[in-house]
């Protein structure tokens, strides 16, 4: 609903008709369709709402023909990509905390999973990347959160999150994006002060199932002797 609320008021902000929860979950399957079939184009994003002509298309499944396949035209899509929003920010809001955009849709996530999902015996922490595609020479800017480098990931150039799942299903269950070292740093809630920063990010990540019995498997970067 919060998703819903904020993109309606830059649908009117910008005098567009506004959305619904339906069309947000629509345009959400479409990011995710386009997502697993990645193409390269002259027309980006436009070709998958182009119509199949060749035999060969005819004759195989393809993906294209959005408008037809989702209801929803191109334009119309642009406009809700334009006006997504997942939390109310403003230009001076952004400058003090550039993650302000993100951090409730994180904390939203975290506590939906902690409701729906029930892990198995066993509970990995690790850590993931949010992969940057753009140019990597980018021009200083207060408002651009932290990217990392990681030489040894296939990826390694991005948003890092630690993150724990499922070690049976592959379920993602908690994330928490590292905001680097000059973000204040989060404390584990019911640790005493003097616990190390790496200690506490694998509590935060394993929380909501402390005392049940659960196996936390994890590699050297969350193994330490004090963890």
């Amino acid at each position: 609903p919060s998703i819903v609320e904020h993109t309606n008021a830059q649908m009117e902000k910008h005098r567009r008709v506004r959305t619904s929860a339906g069309e947000i979950l629509k345009f959400f399957g479409i990011r995710l369709v386009i997502a697993l079939n990645p193409r390269k184009s002259n027309d980006g994003l436009q070709s998958y709402w182009a119509c199949s002509t060749s035999a060969q298309q005819l004759c195989t499944p393809s993906i294209d023909n959005f408008q037809e396949r989702f209801k929803m035209s191109f334009t119309r899509f642009k406009v809700i990509s334009e006006c997504l929003r997942l939390d109310a920010f403003d230009d001076q809001s952004i400058c003090s905390d550039p993650y302000k955009p993100i951090d409730s849709f994180i904390a939203a996530f975290n506590d939906r999973r902690e409701c729906v999902v029930t892990p198995g015996i066993c509970i990995v922490p690790d850590e993931c990347m949010s992969p940057w595609k753009g140019l990597e020479s980018i021009s200083p800017d207060p408002t651009r959160i932290h990217v990392t480098k990681i030489p040894r990931k296939p990826r390694g150039i991005g948003v890092e999150m630690k993150c724990s799942a499922d070690g049976e299903s592959c379920i993602m269950l908690r994330l928490e994006i590292q905001k680097g070292a000059s973000a204040p740093l989060q404390q584990f809630q019911t640790a005493p002060d003097n616990i190390p920063f790496h200690c506490a990010v694998v509590l935060r990540l394993v929380l909501p199932w402390i005392g049940t019995g659960r196996l936390v498997v994890a590699d050297a970067a969350f193994t330490s002797l004090r963890t």
